[in-house]
């Protein structure tokens, strides 16, 4: 299990490399890092009202031997709104891959499901060897 935010985006920007984002292919990929830009994740809610066209931004911060500070700006809907997946984005053989959501409950169930699975995130969040002390050479 790897968490994504609940919120529609997440706005981020570190002083140094520490952030992961996990690829497609299943790969973690180390972000790199420039103060003077701001990397955007794509949050749950916005998979919901794309009707997963738009895919949440799996990520983690391992612990690095290296100073490192960064600034989040979660950007969430109001807490009791509802969203699901708009029209333009529906397949209507398909339908809608999604329930409709409130971000307040998609917070709630997002907490319960990481409390449940504390043990498999812990260890999926433990950096590679490789990472460790390299922030240099990444």
């Amino acid at each position: 299990m790897h968490p994504t935010d609940y919120e529609v985006f997440t706005l981020l920007t570190q002083s140094e490399k520490g952030s992961q984002l996990k690829h497609r292919s299943g790969e973690w990929h180390l972000v790199d890092c420039n103060r003077y830009e701001i990397i955007v994740m794509l949050g749950d809610m916005l998979e919901v009202i794309t009707n997963g066209l738009v895919k949440a931004t799996p990520h983690r911060v391992p612990p690095t031997t290296w100073e490192r500070y960064s600034i989040t700006r979660f950007c969430a809907i109001e807490g009791h709104y509802e969203v699901s997946p708009q029209e333009q984005f529906v397949d209507a053989a398909k339908g809608p891959l999604y329930e409709p959501v409130s971000q307040q409950k998609n917070i709630k169930d997002g907490l319960a499901q990481a409390s449940a699975n504390s043990e498999a995130m812990l260890k999926e969040s433990r950096v590679d060897d490789r990472f460790k002390n390299q922030k240099d050479n990444l």
